[in-house]
């Protein structure tokens, strides 16, 4: 795994166990008190626990996806992208269907938790600023992927044309 795929995941993850951690405190008010203890408040922190462990594994295996998908060919990359969301999407099904049947965990909770990685892609930059004093580079952590700007050539075919240059 490349070093920018490294720090982004990991920036991800802080933000990830710092809106679980905050998650956890304020729905520990909402049922009976922080002190008191119940059933449901217990299912719905579980629920909340794993919707974030299904959400840091959906990271890993996002980042190793995609980084073994830039070393294929296109229809290889593309198949093994699919092949791989369907993975993610099957774990999940299969936690919201152990959730309601069994009843072991709140699935409103598992819902809500799988939210918190949109809110922890979010609070990236800020970790990521906290952590190293400057805002991303978004420019130099894409240099990895050797994007080529497509208008970047027709400039230059432009520029051979006016000075004769046959392409």
């Amino acid at each position: 795994m490349s070093k920018q795929t490294r720090e982004v995941l990991s920036e991800t993850l802080t933000a990830l166990g710092i809106i679980l951690g905050i998650s956890l405190v304020v729905s520990g008010f909402f049922y009976g008190g922080f002190l008191a203890v119940s059933w449901e408040k217990a299912r719905f922190c579980l629920g909340l626990l794993l919707a974030g462990a299904y959400d840091a594994f959906y990271m890993i295996h996002l980042a190793h996806t995609m980084e073994r998908a830039m070393d294929l060919d296109a229809k290889g990359a593309s198949s093994y992208a699919v092949r791989g969301f369907t993975i993610r999407i099957a774990v999940l099904v299969a936690l919201v269907l152990i959730c309601y049947f069994t009843g072991v965990a709140d699935v409103l909770a598992v819902a809500l938790g799988v939210l918190m990685l949109k809110i922890a892609l979010y609070l990236r930059p800020a970790v990521h600023r906290i952590r190293c004093g400057k805002e991303p580079d978004y420019d130099e952590s894409l240099a990895h992927l050797r994007i080529e700007d497509p208008d970047d050539d027709e400039d230059d075919e432009d520029e051979d044309l006016e000075k004769g240059i046959k392409t």
